[in-house]
């Protein structure tokens, strides 16, 4: 088993000033996996451009959920993907006791669309559904059944 330290901070107030870009940056150098940073880097790369200059640790719930606004129409995987992409920094922020909480907390998870799912969204009782008509029953067939 791998134990990993905890950073040690040695002046208190030098992550406090930190600005969400260099905190973004920190944190992108510390992703080990190539595709997760590389994925995660889109994400934070929105929340750089909107608060990249703000301290990262007055993070406000509202920025985060400005970023997840381009994703509003997106399938839920994706919407997923960019959550946890911002949800993973705000952890790590966390830890580094850059943050006191995680801004996207209230942002929820989307339920990914299951195999045997309606394609199409439920109808109203006023809409037609569209079926290939009937086939007439054959005339020997209605004689047969009396």
């Amino acid at each position: 088993m791998t134990v990993v330290p905890f950073p040690a901070s040695a002046d208190p107030g030098a992550t406090g000033g930190e600005t969400v870009a260099a905190a973004v940056g920190r944190y992108l150098d510390s992703v080990q996996t190539s595709t997760t940073r590389a994925s995660y880097a889109e994400t934070l790369a929105r929340l750089a451009a909107l608060a990249g200059d703000l301290p990262a640790g007055a993070l406000a719930p509202w920025e985060y959920t400005a970023v997840m606004n381009r994703w509003d129409g997106a399938a839920a995987a994706t919407w997923n993907r960019h959550l946890s992409a911002l949800t993973s920094f705000a952890v790590w922020a966390q830890r580094q006791e850059i943050l006191a909480t995680i801004p996207g907390r209230r942002l929820e998870r989307r339920k990914p669309a299951r195999r045997g799912d309606p394609v199409h969204p439920a109808r109203t009782p006023g809409q037609a559904i569209h079926r290939r008509p009937a086939r007439p029953a054959r005339a020997g067939a209605v004689a047969d059944a009396v």
